[in-house]
């Protein structure tokens, strides 16, 4: 697990702190990952309840 303390939420995609510096705003990668968590919880209910 690698951490960053500037930015918590940038640590838990990614180690490779330069690619996302250009150009590449952190915002952006953790409303990436919410929507894949909020897709992944969704699929797995679904997946569920038709069992």
């Amino acid at each position: 697990m690698y951490y960053d303390p500037k930015n918590p939420a940038r640590s838990m995609l990614r180690p490779n702190s330069e690619y996302i510096n250009t150009g590449f705003p952190s915002a952006l990668a953790l409303a990436l990952a919410v929507t894949l968590t909020l897709v992944t919880v969704s699929l797995i209910v679904k997946w569920r309840g038709t069992r």
